[in-house]
């Protein structure tokens, strides 16, 4: 991703190949270039790319293999999931930030995780012991296709991460995806 505050590289997973593909052509069309990350959450995400309700792919949730540690890759989830399917939105992206965890946000990870994965997916030990001495977003797992992560560029999210925002969470100043390759 070629920002107007620097590149960030991005490596994606051959076992989530619906997602891989999907985020490939999305790059080749073009998508997301002159797009901004339209939403900044200090902590926790920068995120581009708006919801389409009807526009959506199926989860490939392989938690544990993949996790939200910071710099995580992943699609964001269509809120419309009457059927509790954990559908991705197609064109809707982050890129995960989040902090170390002490043992309250762990235990209330562990509770979000049950609730956001409809009892499908349960904290494991080690991903437990990571976000313990690392940072990342527990309470996302199980719930949100991880597809991929950062390779280079971690400065330029933590740039972005760290921008003033407004009510709706979108930077004061446009953080503007130039292209992608």
């Amino acid at each position: 991703l070629h920002t107007n505050v620097g590149d960030i590289t991005l490596v994606l997973y051959n076992d989530t190949p619906l997602h891989r593909d999907n985020f490939l052509n999305n790059v080749l069309e073009g998508c997301y270039d002159g797009k901004t990350f339209n939403r900044v959450i200090a902590d926790f995400v920068v995120q581009c790319g708006e919801e389409e309700l009807e526009d959506v792919i199926p989860a490939e949730i392989c938690y544990p293999k993949h996790f939200h540690k910071r710099g995580a890759l992943a699609m964001g989830r269509c809120t419309d999931d009457a059927e509790k399917l954990l559908r991705s939105s197609r064109y809707q992206f982050y890129i995960s930030w989040g902090n170390v965890a002490d043992k309250k946000r762990i235990a209330r990870a562990k509770q979000l995780m049950r609730e956001r994965s409809y009892g499908r997916c349960e904290m494991n030990k080690a991903c437990e012991q990571y976000y313990a001495g690392n940072p990342g977003l527990p309470s996302l797992d199980g719930s949100y296709t991880v597809f991929g992560e950062v390779k280079s560029g971690m400065e330029i999210v933590e740039r972005i991460q760290a921008m003033p925002t407004d009510s709706l969470d979108r930077p004061l100043d446009d953080v503007l995806i130039l292209s992608t390759s």
